[in-house]
Formats: structure tokens, sequence, C-alpha cells
């Protein structure tokens, strides 16, 4: 797991993860990690959107311990009357409420079907 000291040795990061497939398939390590000199963290077991995971490893570049950061997961969002979706990823919770992207349940809320 990545710490806050490791995280002074690097000026970027690069976030890798193909979501979507229980169980994964490992076609992160297989087509970007094992292909790229650099070393690679993992922050989880869980997948997580890419937002998420940006945002855990700015957590953490603040100074924030990933066993402190509250995660909450399979969130259902509410999108009319009678409709919703459940996004089956893992995300950061505060406040009691899971951190999402800025604009994606309206984005989710506009879709005509999934």
């Amino acid at each position: 797991m990545m710490t806050y000291d490791e995280t002074k040795k690097y000026n970027y990061f690069v976030f890798g993860g193909i979501l979507g497939d229980a169980p994964e398939k490992g076609r992160t390590e297989k087509e970007l990690t094992s292909k790229l000199d650099f070393p690679a963290y993992n922050i989880g077991k869980s997948q997580m959107s890419t937002d998420t995971a940006a945002l855990v490893v700015k957590k953490i570049i603040d100074g924030k311990r990933f066993e402190d950061i509250k995660f909450i997961d399979d969130v259902e969002v509410a999108l009319k009357e009678g409709e919703s979706i459940i996004l089956p990823f893992r995300y950061v919770c505060e406040n009691g409420k899971a951190v999402f992207a800025e604009g994606l349940v309206n984005y989710l809320k506009s879709k005509r079907g999934f």
C-alpha cells in the first residue's frame, strides 16, 4: 500500500484499471503494469472508478492514511420515481454519503436507459 512518504518521490501518477469484470481478469497487469518501468501500487482489492482512485491517492498525498479513509460499496443512485441504478464499485464515503465526480449523478439521471 502506498504511504505518504512514498508519494513524495513522485511528480506524476498514472491511474490504470479496467472496470467491469467480476471476477477481475487481471487485464491492467497484463496490458499496462507489466509493460511500464515504474513502481506499481495497489490501493485495495475492491474496484474503484478512476476518479475515486485519484481522490484516494490525493488524500494519501495530503497525509491521510489509507486505513483511515472510509468507503462505501455498491452504491444505489435514485434516478427517478421508482428507478435506480447500483454502481458496483467502491467510493469514498464522507458524511455518510458516497463521493462522486461532479456531474455523475446528473449524467446518470439524463441517460435514456442502461
